[in-house]
């Protein structure tokens, strides 16, 4: 045991080990089950100090960027490194997190803690794409499905829009518009791109989201994505999801159901999805 740590951070990496065995044993479950478990090699972000102003990014072994992120209070220019972890390595110690974090807030500052946090676990993110289209009449659509149910990953069965996690040594932009024209079949030229992210924080996960705001005309997508339910997204019209965000999911429901995707009556947008588009429909209103 490290004589220089501090009892705190033993105890976190105890509980992560203990995690680490537990989501080992998860894994022979989840083949039983049929889910997709490749333990491919994913992007793992830090997140640096903020910056005034963007700066041109120092790209080596590791991929540095600066970012601009929506919050509540504003907007801030961010400075993130991107390293390099594997999803079941982040995945095993999801079971850890909660109770990292509380530890590690009763014994440093939130900035602290987070940093630490940041460093102790295998973090991995992703980018998701939260698509506008209008219509002649000026009515706003999105372009949303349903999680599948073979990811061995969050928010099963729930709507959402078009995401992925990065790979190694990819900016946050690239993960976005890769993972929105890999699930979608859009491409980057058929899309108008709107600056800046929103993020989440998953609660009970070492993962976070980045959401970017995109426009486009395109009707219909062209590909189908074996991640979402149903094969392919489905514009839903914004009001549906903004009622449903207000506790009325009827029409969001009757909506996949008219493009042949059984949902449950209670369905819900997963919290990453609804927090994000909250924070970008605020900074963009349709």
């Amino acid at each position: 045991m490290c004589q220089t740590c501090p009892s705190y951070i033993e105890t976190v990496k105890r509980l992560i080990r203990e995690s680490e065995a537990k989501g080992e044993e998860q894994e022979a479950k989840d083949r039983a089950a049929g889910k997709d478990l490749r333990n491919d090699p994913l992007g793992r972000m830090l997140y640096l100090s903020p910056v005034e102003t963007p700066r041109e990014p120092d790209v080596s072994a590791l991929l540095e960027e600066v970012v601009l992120i929506h919050t509540p209070e504003g907007q801030a220019w961010t400075r993130l490194t991107t390293g390099e972890t594997r999803f079941l390595d982040s995945r095993r110690q999801w079971g850890a997190f909660v109770e990292a974090g509380k530890i590690l807030r009763e014994n440093l500052s939130e900035k602290e803690a987070i940093a630490a946090i940041h460093q102790l676990f295998l973090f991995s993110y992703g980018a998701m794409g939260i698509c506008r289209r209008y219509e002649s009449d000026g009515t706003p659509y999105v372009l949303m499905g349903i999680r599948g149910a073979k990811l061995a990953t969050l928010n099963v069965g729930e709507a959402t829009f078009p995401a992925g996690l990065a790979q190694p040594n990819e900016s946050v932009e690239r993960t976005l518009l890769r993972e929105f024209e890999e699930e979608t079949g859009i491409g980057v030229g058929k899309v108008l791109r709107y600056p800046g992210y929103a993020t989440f924080r998953f609660p009970n996960a070492c993962s976070m989201t980045f959401t970017g705001l995109l426009e486009t005309k395109t009707r219909q997508p062209l590909k189908t994505c074996y991640e979402v339910k149903g094969k392919v997204f489905t514009w839903v019209p914004e009001k549906s999801l903004q009622a449903a965000l207000n506790g009325d999911n009827t029409a969001l429901v009757k909506k996949f159901r008219e493009n042949d995707v059984n949902v449950p009556d209670n369905l819900k947008v997963t919290n990453d999805g609804s927090a994000t588009y909250l924070q970008l429909s605020a900074m963009y209103p349709p």
